[in-house]
């Protein structure tokens, strides 16, 4: 059974956002099989360090992230599933994304 097993993003990160300002990043899902997903949310589950300072909306080919606070975050993702484990079970390579809140 297929897993995730890498993301990329089209522009490297680090990523660098305002307060009150919206970034999107392009993430390239891969699973263990090496197809590319064609939606980055249906099998992964986005998250951010601190919520209440930098806001997430996952879209279908792109995240987009609000500053909200000032400071240094990072943009997560895990599997949706767990209960498949892969021998050795590694974690998501190209996670977790660094992104800081500036004013």
């Amino acid at each position: 059974f297929p897993v995730v097993t890498a993301i990329t993003f089209e522009e490297p990160g680090p990523y660098t956002v305002r307060i009150g300002q919206d970034l999107v990043v392009h993430p390239h899902v891969f699973t263990s099989d090496a197809r590319e997903l064609e939606d980055v949310t249906s099998d992964l589950l986005w998250s951010t360090s601190d919520s209440t300072a930098l806001g997430l909306n996952p879209q279908q080919k792109s995240i987009s992230v609000r500053g909200v606070k000032l400071g240094t975050q990072t943009l997560t993702a895990v599997r949706k599933d767990q209960t498949i484990i892969r021998i050795p079970n590694t974690p998501i390579a190209g996670v977790p994304l660094t992104i800081t809140v500036v004013s």
